[in-house]
């Protein structure tokens, strides 16, 4: 493993493989979830879903940690059933909220509304109150995306927007299938740490793109690597 510490509050660590990233992940969460139980009442992981973190879900799902303690959510989701086979609800239940993390305290972001823009309006008012996650863990993708704020939509204004009020937006991808629910960048990083896992030498070039100009519209992931008060490790491996 090799660690660069950059500039904006930012570290890279980079892994020779996946397997060696996930392992090394896993353990890197598990210390802090284990110090959040000490210091705080309550103990908050955002996960992100996707096939990236698929192993990492799985070694998470057999870390011993006092998983009835800990509030377990998304970063975002398709607007589909639980059941549908691109769920990140269903892939983490699937992978993650079983073994020893079965009893983490989920909470969904689909609701029983027809419309994801409904939805978001309903999650503004029955998710959790929490002040500050413990921990955020996102993905990238190569347009530069992270949760569901996608460059070219038209909600991505309102979503990388830091002086938002709102915790949710609805999406629709102009390059990928189904409505999204996403945390806004202003709810995102209301945490006291975050993860940026990715994989591949493709998202890397993506990566050192986006930490060498700012224009969030182009590369929304910019919003979560530029900013100064969370502090940011990426992992990567090739």
């Amino acid at each position: 493993m090799v660690e660069v510490g950059m500039a904006n509050n930012f570290k890279l660590r980079e892994f020779n493989s996946t397997d060696e990233l996930d392992k090394n992940l896993s353990e890197y969460i598990e210390r802090i979830l284990k110090q959040s139980l000490q210091d705080d009442f309550q103990t908050s992981l955002v996960m992100s879903g996707g096939s990236t973190p698929k192993g990492l879900f799985q070694l998470l799902s057999n870390t011993k940690l006092d998983w009835s303690n800990i509030l377990v959510t998304l970063a975002d989701d398709r607007w589909v059933d639980v059941s549908h086979k691109d769920s990140n609800e269903r892939l983490i239940k699937d992978l993650m909220l079983r073994n020893h993390a079965e009893n983490a305290k989920f909470v969904s972001l689909k609701t029983a509304c027809t419309s994801a823009s409904d939805g978001a309006m309903e999650l503004e008012c029955s998710f959790p109150k929490i002040s500050s996650f413990s921990l955020v863990t996102l993905g990238m993708g190569a347009d530069g995306h992270t949760a569901s704020l996608f460059p070219n939509t038209n909600s991505l204004q309102q979503g990388i927007d830091l002086n938002c009020s709102q915790q949710f937006i609805a999406s629709m991808p102009n390059d990928a299938p189904h409505m999204r629910i996403s945390m806004t960048a202003s709810r995102l990083l209301a945490a006291d740490e975050i993860i940026i896992h990715i994989v591949g030498d493709k998202k890397r070039e993506v990566l050192d793109k986006a930490l060498a100009a700012t224009d969030t519209s182009e590369l929304p992931v910019r919003v979560i690597l530029n900013q100064t008060r969370v502090p940011v490790t990426v992992f990567w491996s090739p």
